[in-house]
């Protein structure tokens, strides 16, 4: 089944989309809804991000680093902050390192993956937390 991606910029939560024809319907449960007021990076890969949060039960993927800035270039690595949904902890490791290598392969470049519940440094996480972007979820 074609999974349907609604670009939306919106912080607030979102009842209805609008169709071509600007008429507002309810949101179906299959339906993707992903801010688009994010990078102009990944907008070329929303829907594979999103496919890929799907498989890999991801409930929130951010991006934050050089990727948001004018400093990212062609040797840069992207980081990533995941919270992903209730995993089996049997599964986890398999599903972490599988949204890591699949994330790598669709840009092209290294990827660096960290899981929002194991960031205990403080400095760290508020230096994520005040530039991270929401990129899925």
């Amino acid at each position: 089944m074609p999974i349907k991606v609604h670009l939306v910029q919106t912080d607030s939560t979102i009842r209805y989309k609008e169709t071509r024809e600007h008429r507002k319907i309810p949101i179906g449960k299959d339906d993707v809804f992903i801010r688009f007021d994010m990078n102009s990076f990944f907008i070329t890969y929303m829907h594979v991000i999103s496919e890929l949060c799907q498989k890999y039960k991801v409930n929130k993927l951010f991006a934050f680093g050089s990727v948001l800035t004018g400093r990212f270039n062609a040797e840069s690595d992207i980081d990533f902050v995941v919270d992903f949904k209730d995993i089996d902890l049997s599964d986890y490791a398999d599903n972490y390192l599988d949204l890591r290598d699949a994330l790598a392969k669709t840009f092209g470049r290294e990827v660096d993956l960290l899981e929002d519940k194991a960031i205990r440094n403080p400095i760290l996480r508020r230096n994520i937390d005040k530039s991270k972007q929401l990129i899925y979820g």
